[in-house]
Order: C-alpha cells, then sequence, then structure tokens
C-alpha cells in the first residue's frame, strides 16, 4: 500500500486503525506500572480498550478529516519513504539521546521507574508514537492552530506565531496527559519530579510538533518511535 495513493477517507480510516492498534498495544505496560485494577483480567481489558479506542479515535479522525483542509495545513507532504524513514530516524535519534541524557543527570531516576520488560517497553513504543501523535499534533496542535486562526482572521501573515502558540500548549497538554504515569509507578511525586516530567515531556512534544509542521505526520510518528525506544526501553546502554 503506498501512503500517497490514499484517497482522504482511507487516510483517515488507515490512521484510525493504527490509533487502534496502539491502544491495545499499550495494554500490558498499562498493566504492568499498574494503571488497571489486578482483579480485572485481560480479556476484559482488552474489549473494553478496544471499543473504546474504536469510539474516541473514530471522533478524533472524523474531527481531522472536516477540520485540516479548513485549516490550511499540510500534515502528509508527498515525500518519499527514504525521506521520511531517514527525517525521522535522525530526528528521533537526536530527541530520545537528549532525553535519556537528561534523565540520566537529573536527580530523579523516573525514566527507570517507568521502565518495563524490554518487550512491554517496545510494544508501548507504538502507542507513544501513533497515538500520542495522533491526539496531540495531527488533532489537538491542529484544533488551536484552526481555533486562533478563526479568532484573529485577516492576520495569516502571523501563520508562523500561531503555530508556535499552538506547538506550546499543545505540547504542555501532551505533557500532562503523562502525568497518570508518573503517579501510578511514584503514588505520591513530590513537586520537583512532576515539573521535572512536565519538562522532558514537554520538550519532546515541543520537537515532535515542529516535525509534525515542517514534514509531516509520519515523519513525527517515526521519530516520537526511535526517541521512545531510547528513552523508554534504555535499549542502547549509552550510559552505565
Amino acid at each position: 500500500m503506498h501512503l500517497h495513493a490514499l484517497t482522504d477517507k482511507q487516510r483517515y480510516i488507515f490512521i484510525w486503525i493504527l490509533a487502534i492498534i496502539g491502544s491495545l498495544l499499550f495494554i500490558p505496560y498499562a498493566q504492568h506500572i499498574g494503571l488497571y485494577q489486578s482483579e480485572i483480567s485481560f480479556s476484559s481489558i482488552l474489549i473494553v480498550g478496544l471499543i473504546q479506542a474504536a469510539i474516541i479515535y473514530g471522533l478524533i479522525c472524523f474531527a481531522c478529516y472536516k477540520m485540516i483542509p479548513k485549516a490550511g495545513i499540510h500534515p502528509f507532504p508527498h515525500s518519499t519513504y527514504k525521506h521520511m524513514l531517514i527525517v525521522g530516524g535522525v530526528a528521533g535519534l537526536v530527541i530520545g539521546i537528549a532525553l535519556y541524557l537528561l534523565a540520566h543527570f537529573m536527580p530523579y531516576p523516573i525514566s527507570e521507574m517507568m521502565r518495563a520488560p524490554i518487550w512491554v517497553g517496545l510494544l508501548s513504543c507504538f502507542y507513544r508514537a501513533f497515538n500520542e501523535e495522533i491526539l496531540c499534533r495531527l488533532f489537538l496542535l491542529t484544533l488551536i492552530f484552526f481555533v486562533t486562526m478563526k479568532i484573529f482572521k485577516g492576520a495569516e501573515h502571523h501563520r508562523t506565531i500561531f503555530f508556535w502558540v499552538a506547538n506550546v500548549l499543545a505540547a504542555f497538554i501532551f505533557a500532562t496527559a503523562h502525568l497518570p504515569i508518573l503517579y501510578a509507578v511514584m503514588q505520591s511525586p513530590s513537586t520537583l519530579e512532576i515539573l521535572y516530567m512536565l519538562f522532558l515531556s514537554g520538550v519532546a512534544g515541543v520537537a515532535f510538533g515542529w516535525l509534525f509542521w515542517t514534514h509531516g505526520l509520519w515523519v513525527a510518528i517515526i521519530a516520537h518511535f526511535v526517541a521512545a525506544i531510547i528513552f523508554n526501553t534504555g535499549v542502547l546502554g549509552i550510559l552505565p
């Protein structure tokens, strides 16, 4: 299947399917860190998760399908697969290594506490790449940008400023969405630990938002996946 050959409807159906898959692949990690009560069976979690993901991301994809042409942005540029893989891969390496180094030298080992067995962490990376980019960049960043453009009609020459406003706001919301995971692994995190999590996630969110704006959704997804592998699984073993 060639992504550029898809119609708009087919593209958003494909994105919807990716989001559902990502949601289901996140379940082992959510169980590992205790987001689900232990007495709930895996089959029940799977069924409920499937239904929730289908509904929530179905609505999100439908909203994006209607909104993005009106917002005047282009999240699906006609880039080659080679270009997307190289740009996304290199960007993901840079972001992932930067986050890994920051986490290693900070006094709060949150990344170590959030770590899971490699196979569990690897599965969760699909959720982080697919779902978080679809939700926070394709939908949320675009929505904020679209609303801002509507509010300031006639100021299209300030599109870049509006983008950065939308990018920072979306990155902040993206960062706060990680707090439930922090509370799950630390129970009562300190203010500094919360700020540390917000800082790391916020910096990553801004970087992914810039990639989304300049290179499109698929590059942002690839970069997020690579960065998540480095940061959330520690498979590179760069530092002792």
